[in-house]
C-alpha cells in the first residue's frame, strides 16, 4: 500500500498511525507545477465517531514571477484536518493533498511587490535600469475622459468661484 494510503484494517488493529514523506511528487500538474517536491506529513487516528487524519504539506517552490519572468521561491506550509466516517475502509490521501497543494498557489507570483515588470515593446526587465524605447505617445483612446474631465474640473471651478464671491 502506498504512503498516502490507509488501510483502515491496519488502522484498526494500531490505533494510530504517523506517516512523514520527505520528498512528495505530485503528478499531473501544470509543467511548471509539476518539478515541484514537497514534504508531507500526517497522523491518522481511530476515535469513537470515526477516523481522523491531521498534517501538513511544507516546502519551498521555485515560480515563474508573472511580471520579469525571473524564478522566485515560494514558501509553503499547508495545515490540514480531516475527520472520515466509520464505514470508510481505505483513506486515500493523495487527491487530496494535491487539491491543497493547488488551491494554496498564488494566482499571481510576483518576486517582490515593487518589480517593474518587462517592457512592453522590447522585453528588457525594467528592475536593471530603463530600456532605450521610444516611448509611444497616447494614441488618443483617453481623449474622451480628458475632455469629460476638462468640463467637469471646469464647472467644479466656475462653481467655487461663484461661492467666494457671495
Amino acid at each position: 500500500m502506498g504512503r498516502l494510503k490507509i488501510d483502515i484494517a491496519h488502522l484498526n488493529n494500531v490505533g494510530t498511525i504517523e506517516v512523514v514523506v520527505e520528498r512528495h511528487h505530485f503528478d499531473g500538474l501544470d509543467p511548471q507545477l509539476d518539478r515541484h517536491v514537497v514534504a508531507l506529513s500526517y497522523r491518522a487516528q481511530k476515535d469513537e465517531e470515526g477516523y481522523t487524519v491531521s498534517g501538513d504539506i511544507k516546502g519551498t517552490i521555485v515560480l515563474e514571477c508573472a511580471r520579469c519572468l525571473k524564478e522566485s521561491e515560494y514558501p509553503i506550509s499547508i495545515p490540514f484536518h480531516r475527520w472520515y466516517q466509520p464505514e470508510t475502509l481505505e483513506i486515500d490521501l493523495e487527491d487530496e493533498f494535491r487539491q491543497l497543494f493547488i488551491l494554496d498557489l498564488p494566482v499571481k507570483t510576483v518576486c517582490s511587490e515593487d518589480c517593474k515588470g518587462l517592457c512592453s515593446q522590447c522585453g528588457a526587465d525594467l528592475n536593471n535600469g530603463c530600456c532605450s524605447c521610444e516611448k509611444k505617445a497616447d494614441e488618443g483612446r483617453w481623449e474622451t475622459l480628458r475632455v469629460l474631465l476638462k468640463k467637469k474640473n471646469d464647472i467644479n471651478e466656475g462653481g467655487n468661484n461663484a461661492k467666494s464671491k457671495t
